[in-house]
């Protein structure tokens, strides 16, 4: 009785074959008590026992016994439990005490006392009753009621106590010996002679090795119900391990159902789909996924086979959500029964990383708008349509002007700043069905796929150009910049994105050539122009190697003497073709190219072997780009030129503007330290017209300041130049910072820049840029007589 009653993992696994053994053990145990007590019975006269009641005895008690377990376990109420359960059992073990007494074969005859009788059965079934009532239920039977209920991992069940199970024991044991010794009491045999039956009889000592042998098999059967209960309570705990483990993974969710319908949901489930366990414990776990996820869902529900490869489903939350998730299914026992557990994935965050690759993979990470890819797919939906239709596109290719400064004075991050707000500023003077694409540093291109009456572009493009003229805000500084647009149509401009974008192209260059700021429609004969320009750039590359270069000089010219202090080297280019090319004509697109670095680095060269041969010790003056002085070993290419040509370090002064100083301040001083080390003289051009132009003093003591010609006084100035002019000298006196004052043209300028006291001119007053050679004595002369007339200006005034 209470091996069955710790085993309720057996019962779950085995039902009635496990109750079955259960009362075998129960009923046997009883009847060899029985007949252990009778055949220690002594009466003075032999005592046989018949064999086939005595067999009916041992099949009553096993039957009752079973009869009993099932009423017991089938029984919701304790009470009525123990009452109907104690009664069978009771009356069971009653029949087979009474049976064994009647079973016995003796010369005379059996008479029972009724009242005793039934005494006896009261004692049995009263004993039993209380057994039944404190023998421990555990868990409740096999039924989908039960299956709902959910016990916490935190409290497993347990099987009875061993107080508990004494106290069984003892009540047992009381019901089974009142109702032997009672119901003995209830016998009197009165000797005589009785006509023999024909029945086999079985001797005591045949009755005593049958009882033994059947005492020896419940041993052995309860010790085999032992080791099951241990393997089987075993196998219930691992059980128990892995719904705890499943009811608490934190990740993925676990259902655990049976012929689809679901038994275990973990924690993650109650989370994942917001709704209570007790709501889905039970029902179809189609239930749980939206319709057109049912098919997949409902395979594997039936799949008892290997594990199914992962799929892609989508689930239904509590709050009418929609998830994607990823479900994989794997055949396990659950519970006593071939089940399957579903592992739920939710791929939301998956998905939103996946959607946000593709967005980047489509769109520019600065500005977020279309890369050039996304840009071309949508051309060449727009020009199918467009052809299906007998209509057109307009394709605009925009590039900022003035925009290469702006990264020069505020570095790269001040330039995406800009860029941003230009995106902004474009897109809301579009439509939403257009599309803007960024395609390059500072170039866009606008696709506009249902274009109204041609004039409408030339007044989108104007609005498009007055939004990028206003003034930007980049951290308190006032940006300014243009915007340059060339505008193509398909299908007379081009059949292809890559045609239409070409000719947008290059419209755009047409609008920057004839003035900035403006926008132009493509025309066939510019591709001729175009493609001069890619020969100019693919001649620009070689033009040093074939000797096309040529420096030529302008004179700096002292203030006080009139003397020539220092030559600046201007540089020229020769073309084979197009004659003398100005630096404006050609410096852009070598910066624009890279050949600027290179160039550079022959101007240092030729303008020291030139100043070396000069029959005066005048200064070289040499101009060095942003790009040229950021490279990696600039000091070290200075001071190979002058080893190698001869030139005095102190004859050598290089101008570099403030735009030298963006990005990496510290380098660029450290440069500039090395290079004065040198003993080279070092000048800020183009003073006044950047942003920081006084505290890049404050950084680097310069040796020279060379004003911008933009503060040379002009007849028609207002006096705040003048002003501004006095400031200037005066500023850099109190530093004791040489002052050259550049473009030059008139006596009257030179008279003014005398009178403020500044130290060194230059300009067209003193002739233009020419060849070395041109630097004749006369020449020199007509400066020297130049500037003594200005003198003399100052000292009539």
């Amino acid at each position: 009785m209470l091996a069955f009653s710790r085993s309720p993992a057996a019962r779950r696994h085995h039902g009635l074959p496990w109750l079955a053994a259960a009362a075998c053990v129960f009923g046997m145990s009883v009847w060899a008590l029985h007949f252990l007590a009778m055949l220690a019975y002594r009466t003075s006269f032999p005592i046989a026992y018949d064999m086939p009641e005595t067999a009916e005895s041992i099949i009553v008690a096993i039957l009752g016994g079973l009869g009993g377990m099932v009423v017991w376990w089938r029984t919701e109420t304790r009470v009525a439990r123990s009452i109907l359960s104690g009664t069978i059992i009771g009356v069971s073990v009653s029949a087979m005490h009474f049976l064994g007494v009647g079973a016995m074969r003796l010369p005379g005859l059996l008479l029972f006392d009724h009242q005793m009788v039934v005494a006896a059965v009261v004692v049995g079934v009263v004993g039993t009753s209380v057994a039944m009532f404190r023998l421990p239920h555990g868990p409740e039977p096999v039924r989908v009621t039960n299956l709902r209920r959910r016990v916490p991992a935190s409290a497993p069940r347990q099987g009875p106590s061993h107080a508990r199970c004494a106290e069984v024991a003892v009540w047992l044991v009381l019901a089974i010996a009142g109702l032997h010794f009672t119901g003995m009491t209830a016998l009197t045999v009165l000797p005589g002679l009785v006509p023999p039956r024909g029945d086999t009889v079985l001797g005591s000592v045949v009755l005593g090795t049958i009882v033994a042998s059947v005492s020896f098999l419940v041993v052995a059967m309860t010790l085999g119900a032992a080791l099951m209960m241990q393997h089987l309570a075993r196998r219930s705990a691992e059980e128990a391990t892995r719904v705890h483990l499943l009811q608490n993974m934190a990740q993925d969710v676990m259902v655990i159902h049976t012929d689809g319908v679901i038994q275990e949901i973990n924690d993650a489930g109650v989370r994942m789909f917001g709704r209570p366990s007790a709501q889905m414990i039970g029902k179809p776990i189609a239930s749980l996924f939206a319709d057109h996820s049912e098919p997949p869902i409902l395979r594997r529900a039936v799949s008892t086979a290997a594990p199914i490869w992962p799929e892609e489903a989508d689930i239904r939350t509590a709050d009418d959500r929609q998830l994607v998730v990823q479900i994989s299914c794997q055949a396990i026992m659950f519970r006593g029964a071939r089940s399957s557990v579903v592992a739920i994935r939710d791929l939301t965050a998956r998905k939103g990383h996946e959607a946000r690759i593709r967005h980047l993979a489509l769109h520019d990470v600065l500005t977020d708008l279309p890369s050039r890819l996304l840009l071309t797919s949508r051309m060449a939906r727009a020009i199918d349509a467009a052809s299906a239709d007998d209509s057109r596109i307009v394709v605009m290719f925009m590039d900022l002007d003035h925009f290469k400064p702006v990264n020069d004075l505020l570095g790269h991050a001040g330039g995406d700043n800009v860029l941003g707000q230009v995106a902004g500023r474009l897109q809301r003077e579009l439509r939403g069905t257009d599309t803007l694409a960024r395609v390059g540093g500072d170039e866009f291109v606008l696709l506009i796929a249902q274009p109204g009456p041609a004039d409408d572009m030339s007044l989108l493009a104007r609005r498009l150009i007055d939004s990028i003229e206003a003034p930007f805000d980049v951290d308190g500084r006032v940006v300014e910049i243009g915007m340059s647009i060339g505008i193509a149509t398909s299908p007379r401009d081009g059949a292809t994105p890559e045609a239409l974008i070409r000719a947008a192209d290059t419209a755009m260059y047409r609008a920057k050539q004839a003035a900035r700021g403006s926008y132009c429609y493509y025309h066939a004969d510019m591709d001729t122009k175009l493609l001069s320009r890619r020969q100019l750039e693919q001649d620009l590359r070689h033009a040093v190697e074939r000797g096309e270069m040529r420096l030529l000089f302008q004179p700096i010219v002292d203030g006080h003497s009139g003397e020539i202090s220092a030559l600046e080297a201007l540089i020229r280019w020769q073309h084979p073709e197009r004659g003398l090319l100005g630096p404006d004509e050609f410096i852009p697109l070598a910066e624009s190219t890279g050949a600027i670095v290179r160039i550079g680095q022959w101007c240092i060269d030729a303008a020291c072997a030139m100043a070396a041969e000069w029959p005066h010790p005048w200064i070289l003056t040499l101009n060095m780009s942003p790009s040229q002085f950021r490279l990696p070993n600039i000091h070290g290419v200075v001071a190979a030129a002058l080893a190698r040509t001869g030139l005095a370090p102190s004859r050598l002064e290089i101008e570099i503007t403030e735009s030298v100083f963006i990005n990496d301040t510290d380098r660029a001083i450290e440069v500039l330290s090395q290079l004065r080390a040198e003993g080279v003289t070092l000048a800020l051009d183009d003073f006044g017209t950047g942003y920081s132009s006084l505290s890049y003093l404050r950084l680097f003591r310069f040796d020279k300041v060379k004003i911008d010609r933009a503060f040379v006084p002009k007849p028609d100035d207002s006096a705040d130049t003048a002003m501004i002019l006095t400031a200037i000298i005066r500023l850099c006196q109190n530093l004791k910072i040489a002052i050259v004052a550049e473009g030059v043209e008139d006596a009257m300028q030179l008279a003014i820049l005398l009178q403020q006291g500044c130290d060194y001119v230059q300009g067209y007053l003193f002739g233009r840029p020419r060849p070395i050679e041109a630097l004749s004595d006369a020449w020199l002369a007509e400066i020297r007589m130049s500037v003594l007339l200005a003198q003399s200006k100052v000292v009539l005034s």
